[in-house]
């Protein structure tokens, strides 16, 4: 294979690997595409560490319900996830957020981890 073909070949599977068109990819040098596979590379990892630590989270705070139900510690739960609403809502959303709304939110939310829970145990 000439160095010509090597270039090609290497430039389309960076290609490839970043899901850029062939005309683009045309257009840009192979360190540019080096680049960006790099940077698509770091964002994923984080990407994927970031959805670790909330499910690891999540598990966490179903194995404080769980341990809550035995001892009646409901509230300090209860709040520790209406905190955690309140922190991922929008400003705007906040604005219109009715306590029924809150309550409603809070209550999916011990829906959900009792089903991590009920998973874990089965």
């Amino acid at each position: 294979m000439h160095y010509v073909e090597k270039e090609q070949a290497r430039r389309q599977a960076y290609a490839q690997k970043l899901l850029v068109s062939d005309s683009e990819a045309g257009l840009l040098s192979i360190s540019e595409l080096k680049h960006r596979a790099k940077l698509h590379h770091i964002n994923q990892a984080f990407k994927r560490r970031k959805q670790k630590l909330e499910e690891k989270s999540q598990k966490r705070l179903a194995s404080r319900l769980k341990g809550a139900e035995s001892t009646h510690g409901y509230h300090e739960v209860d709040n520790e996830i209406a905190l955690g609403i309140l922190r991922s809502l929008p400003q705007d959303e906040l604005a219109r957020l009715t306590p029924a709304k809150l309550k409603e939110l809070v209550n999916r939310r011990k829906a959900f981890l009792k089903a991590i829970v009920r998973d874990k145990l089965s």
